[in-house]
């Protein structure tokens, strides 16, 4: 019994390890398949610490696939688990998730709540990462709340914390959801402080920082209406892309060259490259970019009507 045991412990790990893999390259509807065959081992063993991590990963696939309100009902699960089982580490990483799709929900109320929570336990937990994430998160709220000040400051105490852990990536999180909020505080100088030092962190061994700083680079460029300086990021962008498996990443930088060729009054190549992103965000199965993808063409569509 105890090697049938093991036997199933095992498939479920390997199942779960697949399920992580193919969620990491955007096989959203093939992670969630190993998920449920993790989860279905998992509850049979009454592995509850693992059920909720399955839980968890299953839920972070449904987003991706824009099935909001399902993720919401997997993580809330997940977190009632973590509370059963007083793991207060796993309470703590689930409502940093949780606070996610509600974010993405556009429920921000709900949104600042579970990260208000995710910072309580992890400030008591003494945990630098969990609090560098809420604290980034909550920014992110703000941010789209238009609380721009209230947003940077979030975003300093993030930062604070990510340069004492000395991870390059995170920081360049960091720097680049200031650079944005200053984008548009119209802190163009800050903007691009910000940039270039995220910049000059992105490792050539890390391709995807490098190419978030230079969408981030594309759009202050685009803001000032320096269209044609955005075009050698995003193209350069696109080609680091080339080499590696980043779809969603790739659907991002075709959205904004998409309206950058717009507003430079090449609709045909606007086109192309808004076509280009709408292909790869339909074989993902991501609904979220696929509506952006159209929104450059579209609004020229709108100026050219008016």
């Amino acid at each position: 019994t105890a090697n049938r045991l093991g036997d199933k412990e095992l498939m479920a790990e390997a199942a779960l390890g697949l399920a992580t893999t193919y969620n990491a390259g955007g096989e959203f509807q093939l992670s969630i398949a190993q998920f449920d065959a993790a989860l279905a081992i998992f509850r049979e063993l009454n592995n509850e610490p693992e059920v909720a991590e399955t839980l968890n990963g299953k839920a972070i696939s449904e987003l991706y696939l824009g099935n909001l309100e399902l993720a919401a009902i997997l993580h809330e699960q997940a977190g009632a688990l973590y509370e059963k089982l007083n793991d207060k580490t796993g309470v703590a990483r689930t409502m940093l998730n949780l606070g996610n799709v509600y974010h993405r929900q556009g429920n921000n109320r709900d949104a600042i709540t579970a990260y208000l929570r995710s910072l309580e336990l992890s400030r008591e937990l003494n945990i630098d990462k969990g609090i560098s994430f809420s604290t980034n998160n909550l920014g992110s709220v703000y941010y789209d709340q238009g609380e721009y000040e209230l947003a940077l400051k979030f975003f300093e105490e993030s930062l604070a914390i990510k340069r004492k852990l000395g991870n390059p990536l995170d920081i360049i999180s960091s720097l680049v959801n200031m650079a944005a909020t200053n984008q548009d505080l119209k802190r163009f100088d800050e903007s691009k402080k910000a940039l270039d030092e995220a910049l000059s962190l992105a490792r050539p061994d890390d391709p995807r920082a490098r190419v978030t700083v230079l969408n981030r680079s594309a759009r202050l460029l685009i803001a000032q209406e320096k269209y044609a300086d955005a075009l050698p990021q995003l193209e350069e962008a696109l080609r680091i892309l080339d080499t590696v498996e980043d779809r969603l990443l790739k659907v991002d930088t075709l959205i904004r060259l998409s309206g950058a060729q717009t507003e430079l009054k090449r609709p045909s190549e606007g086109i192309k490259a808004a076509d280009a992103a709408a292909e790869i965000a339909a074989k993902v199965q991501a609904p979220y970019f696929l509506g952006l993808a159209r929104e450059p063409v579209e609004r020229s569509a709108n100026r050219t009507a008016k």
